[in-house]
């Protein structure tokens, strides 16, 4: 973590998570996540997709791009993992 997130309360470490997150499905990749950005295309949907990248990355440390790929993963047949 950057010195500059140190001095961040959690507040505005969610503020910004969801900056990114937001950053990244209003620029979708229907190639890469072609799920995800079917699901988000909705307000409710991209609320939804919005809350499984926070718990993804909170839980897991990952970054939001790595959560939209394991969401794509878990919605899409033809990426899952054996």
């Amino acid at each position: 973590m950057g010195p500059e997130l140190k001095t961040k309360t959690p507040d505005q470490l969610m503020d910004r998570l969801k900056e990114l997150i937001a950053i990244e499905l209003d620029h979708c990749n229907k190639f890469d996540w072609p799920y995800v950005c079917k699901i988000s295309s909705t307000s409710e949907g991209k609320k939804t997709i919005e809350n499984m990248i926070i718990n993804h990355c909170i839980q897991s440390g990952i970054t939001v791009g790595q959560a939209l790929e394991k969401i794509e993963r878990a919605y899409n047949p033809n990426k899952m993992e054996d």
